[in-house]
């Protein structure tokens, strides 16, 4: 048996249960933790058990598995984590938001941040009243659940749950390096390559499909500060460009969404457009092939299923050179673009590929992202976890 920790997240319903329980038949337990006394976004409730963070029950149930996979670390999972007796195998499938957000990394040299974009944020978060608030209620919480835990307040939760797992996976496997060099994992541990969905399963119904695009500009996929949306929109003014700009604001932080509108509509007018609704994948689909050209501007690894998608339509992909994301994808022969030194007002670089280049990109993509390329990688995993091929262990 396998138990999946989870969070209540949208796409555990299609990307985990579903595929766990096609590949794995029968032998899963998915346990969402969630304060939360009911479910918002997972669907398949009848599928998953729903614990407090709290509830002894999911130490319980980890420990009658043969292996646990975490999806998505955080404190309330890593609590548990650390405590699973040894003979269970754990894998942590690291999603981005939990190792480029924690202390560790932010501690480093690198900046996920653009100048413009980080003085904003420490405007925000350093020097206002809301900060501080924040920073006491933290404590609070922090204390609170310190000696409910166990006095736990005086471990380093997170470093002793690292320090448990047999198997990282992450969204691209070149971010497994900078994961061992910053946090504290075992010597012995092992990098497992596998991906949640295919690329048919993100697609849907659009999957082989032919598509028009218009002429707009997709900047960004949430009002999150990593989008860097303020630098690139002072590079796109610098530029001059005239093109209708569309930005997805409907998650992330929402005191930058105000933030990243104004400044949008400030400085581009009537060719701004703020998405600030959620939107059911046709439609979302329908919108993005208005656009020919995708600007992500992240420096750390994001969006990458928007990024999937513009580069199946053909549209022309701007990254920030310094996103691993930009790099392996660049090694892998994907035709995109960086965006600092690429991107020119020309009527090249505001239209889509061409048809072969958009081909030599899908060609790559099911090599990648294909359904039968993840099942397999799947299986492997669900076999390493399992034991049954405890002999092959990657290197």
């Amino acid at each position: 048996m396998i138990v999946h920790l989870c969070s209540d997240e949208t796409f555990i319903d299609n990307c985990i249960i579903d595929v766990f329980n096609q590949l794995h038949q029968n032998k899963n337990t998915y346990i969402v933790i969630s304060k939360n006394k009911d479910l918002v976004n997972i669907k398949q409730k009848e599928q998953v058990i729903h614990l407090h963070p709290n509830d002894d029950k999911i130490l319980t149930l980890c420990n009658q598995s043969s292996a646990v996979i975490v999806h998505l670390m955080n404190q309330d999972k890593a609590f548990w984590v650390a405590k699973i007796k040894k003979e269970v195998t754990i894998l942590w499938y690291c999603w981005g938001i939990d190792f480029y957000n924690l202390s560790e990394f932010e501690s480093s040299n690198f900046s996920i941040y653009e100048p413009f974009t980080k003085k904003t944020f420490e405007q925000i978060y350093y020097n206002s009243f809301l900060k501080k608030i924040k920073h006491q209620l933290s404590f609070i919480r922090f204390i609170y659940f310190g000696l409910k835990k166990n006095f736990s307040i005086f471990n380093n939760t997170l470093d002793k749950a690292f320090n448990r797992i047999d198997f990282v996976s992450s969204v691209i496997p070149t971010e497994f390096k900078l994961i061992q060099k910053t946090l504290p994992l075992k010597k012995n541990v092992h990098y497992l390559n596998f991906r949640y969905g295919s690329m048919e399963m993100l697609l849907g119904v659009f999957y082989k499909k032919e598509f028009e695009l218009g002429t707009k500009i997709l900047l960004g996929n949430s009002c999150a500060f990593t989008n860097n949306h303020l630098d690139a929109f002072a590079h796109l003014k610098k530029l001059h460009v005239k093109s209708q700009i569309i930005c997805p604001l409907s998650y992330g932080n929402l005191y930058n969404r105000e933030i990243v509108e104004k400044k949008g509509n400030d400085l581009f007018s009537s060719n701004f457009e703020a998405l600030k609704s959620y939107l059911p994948l046709e439609e979302y689909v329908k919108i993005t092939t208005s656009c020919c050209v995708m600007i992500m501007n992240h420096r750390r690894q994001e969006s990458v299923g928007n990024i999937l998608l513009g580069l199946y339509l053909g549209m022309r992909v701007f990254l920030n050179s310094k996103s691993p994301v930009y790099h392996y994808f660049k090694a892998q022969g994907i035709i995109l673009f960086d965006f600092y030194v690429d991107f020119k007002n020309t009527p090249t670089c505001l239209s889509p590929l061409t048809t072969n280049e958009r081909n030599q990109n899908r060609a790559i993509l099911e090599k990648l992202w294909g359904k039968e390329v993840v099942e397999q990688q799947i299986l492997t995993v669900i076999n390493m976890l399992t034991n049954k091929d405890k002999d092959n262990l990657p290197i």
